[in-house]
């Protein structure tokens, strides 16, 4: 998913051609996957998860 979205970016040049508008998605994706792997990490740490 990085790279499908690092290209749509970076190697095709969206954000020129759509502007800064066309990031909030990713963003999104990107936010709620850090929080449920820091989530996850925390409560394999206490015991929760194992």
């Amino acid at each position: 998913m990085v790279v499908q979205f690092g290209w749509t970016f970076l190697g095709y040049g969206l954000i020129a051609v759509k502007g800064w508008s066309t990031v909030i998605f990713p963003a999104v994706i990107f936010a709620i996957t850090l929080a449920s792997l820091l989530y996850a990490r925390a409560k394999a740490a206490d015991g929760t998860l194992r």
